[in-house]
C-alpha cells in the first residue's frame, strides 16, 4: 500500500513528489483498509473516496457529492450519543457557516444519518497544509511568507468582526491551493476552537 499521497490529485505514491502534478507528496494518514465508510454513500448523498485525517472531534473524508459531482470534504462527528460533543459540534458549523471570506473554509450541508451520526459538508480544497509545506520545503522566501500571513489575516478579521476567535491557528490549520488560476491562496480551517467574544 502506498504511504503517501498528492494534495492536489490525490492520488497515491511511494514517491516524495507527484509523478503527474509535481507537487510535493504528504504522509497519509488514513487507516483506509479498515475503515467501514470508504466506498460508501453517505447521508444519501455523498460517496465516501477517502480519508483525509481525523482529530479529536471527527474524521474527515474526501467525498463527492452524487447529483451535483462536486467535490466535498465531509467531517463526521466520532461519538454522536456524547450531548456536550454534539453540541460543540452543532456550534462550529453554525459559527463557521457564518464566515464568507474567501480564506476562510465554506461550510455546504449539515445533518444527521439515519443511524445517528452528525456531519457536515464543507468545500474540499486540494492543496498543502502550511505544516507540509515546511516539512517539504523548508524556510519559504519573506514575499511569499507576507502574502501567505496577510490572507490568514484577512480572514481571521471577519471572524473578529463577527465577535469570533479562532483559537486554534496553527500550521496545519492552514491550507494553500489554487483558485481561479492563482496559486498559494489560502484556505483556514478548523474553526472547532472558535469562541464569542461574547461568551
Amino acid at each position: 500500500m502506498s504511504t503517501r499521497i498528492c494534495p492536489k490529485c490525490m492520488a497515491a505514491t511511494d514517491t516524495r513528489q507527484c509523478p503527474d502534478c509535481r507537487v510535493p507528496t504528504v504522509q497519509d494518514r488514513g487507516d483506509s483498509d479498515q475503515d467501514p465508510l470508504l466506498g460508501s454513500i453517505f447521508a444519501e448523498r455523498y460517496k465516501i473516496l477517502d480519508r483525509l485525517g481525523s482529530g479529536g472531534m471527527g474524521t474527515v473524508y474526501r467525498a463527492r457529492h452524487r447529483m451535483l459531482q462536486r467535490p466535498t470534504a465531509v467531517k463526521v462527528l466520532r461519538d454522536s450519543q456524547q450531548p456536550r460533543a454534539i453540541a460543540r459540534f452543532e456550534r462550529e458549523v453554525r459559527l463557521t457557516a457564518e464566515l464568507t471570506h474567501p480564506n476562510t473554509v465554506q461550510v455546504y450541508d449539515f445533518g444527521r444519518t439515519d443511524d445517528g451520526r452528525f456531519y457536515y459538508a464543507m468545500e474540499y480544497l486540494p492543496g498543502l497544509d502550511l505544516r507540509s509545506l515546511i516539512e517539504v520545503h523548508g524556510r519559504q522566501p519573506s514575499d511569499r511568507v507576507a502574502h501567505i500571513v496577510i490572507q490568514i489575516a484577512e480572514s481571521l478579521r471577519e471572524a473578529h468582526g463577527k465577535g469570533l476567535v479562532h483559537r486554534d491557528i496553527k500550521a496545519a490549520n492552514v491550507i494553500l491551493c489554487e483558485r481561479g488560476g492563482r496559486h498559494d491562496v489560502v484556505k483556514v480551517l478548523d474553526f472547532g476552537l472558535v469562541v464569542a467574544l461574547s461568551e
